[in-house]
């Protein structure tokens, strides 16, 4: 009755908050469009109507450095950048999972800027076309203290939509058994 689970733990592993060029490839991640591959770069645009993202990517941008502003649509800022060659579209290519707690926060509070939304002050989620994207946030949430529930919703409108893999996080590192349904597996 008063006993309590882990579902969520502190990652050990790397420490460090993210570098502005990790939090440049989340934006990539999350909003950015590859333009042209080189020799050992890429070539990425990123076109942004909300203020708090426009904010943001200029922010990252300036510590970064090397980046261009160029004509975009009515009411957005758009920006070419080059970013070391690989699939900025898939957070493992860039990103170790063995995240120690603050820089998996770090992680956690960039990409809900980015691709999530909040639902209240502890509950939010993300959102991809990706599932494996959406398996990584997950992992990087356990380690931050979330609790995690995965979801898709199936999109069959038309043969070219996306389905969308939801993970659904809240700030909450035991659970109560109290409503729990025991079942005891034979190994």
């Amino acid at each position: 009755y008063n006993v309590l689970i882990p579902t969520s733990g502190k990652g050990t592993g790397n420490n460090n908050v993210l570098s502005p060029l990790e939090q440049l490839f989340i934006a990539t991640q999350a909003d950015g469009t590859l333009q042209r591959h080189q020799k050992n770069e890429s070539v990425y645009s990123i076109q942004l109507i909300k203020q708090r993202k426009k904010d943001r990517i200029l922010e990252i941008l300036n510590k970064v450095g090397n980046y261009t502003k160029i004509k975009g649509r009515k009411g957005s800022d758009r920006y070419l950048y080059k970013l070391p060659k690989g699939d900025a579209k898939l957070l493992s290519t860039h990103f170790s999972i063995n995240m120690g707690y603050e820089r998996a926060n770090s992680f956690i509070n960039e990409i809900i800027n980015r691709d999530g939304s909040i639902i209240n002050g502890n509950n939010f989620y993300y959102s991809s076309k990706v599932k494996e994207n959406s398996d990584f946030v997950a992992g990087v949430a356990i380690q931050a203290g979330y609790e995690v529930f995965q979801s898709v919703e199936k999109d069959n409108r038309k043969n070219n939509y996306s389905d969308i893999h939801r993970v659904f996080l809240k700030k909450q590192s035991e659970r109560s058994t109290q409503n729990m349904n025991k079942e005891y597996i034979p190994c």
